[in-house]
């Protein structure tokens, strides 16, 4: 998923949404994939999402992952909330 924002000075703004939780090797493919697009120049961040019960592997995964195309954050949430709440939370604006 991802969010696109209009900065002040009317630029653009990316950021990458990612969901972690299980699957370790699903998400390494994914990261993959998005590390190899040309972001044309643009800062595009990314924010990992992990929710309750994730798997140690996941996380050890994402706390050593390298993003070069803007920031990186991780945000945990202790209790696994399933698909509809983050589809709420993104039509809302209030992921986590």
């Amino acid at each position: 998923m991802y969010q696109l924002y209009l900065t002040s000075d009317a630029g653009l703004r990316f950021k990458i949404l990612v969901y972690g939780w299980q699957r370790r090797a699903s998400l390494r493919r994914l990261i993959d994939s998005l590390n190899k697009v040309d972001y044309r120049g643009f800062n595009v961040s990314l924010e990992v999402h992990m929710e309750g019960e994730y798997h140690p592997l996941v996380m050890q995964y994402v706390k050593t992952l390298e993003w070069p195309h803007g920031s990186m954050r991780i945000k945990k949430r202790p209790l696994k909330s399933g698909l509809e709440t983050v589809k709420v939370g993104l039509l809302t604006g209030r992921l986590l």
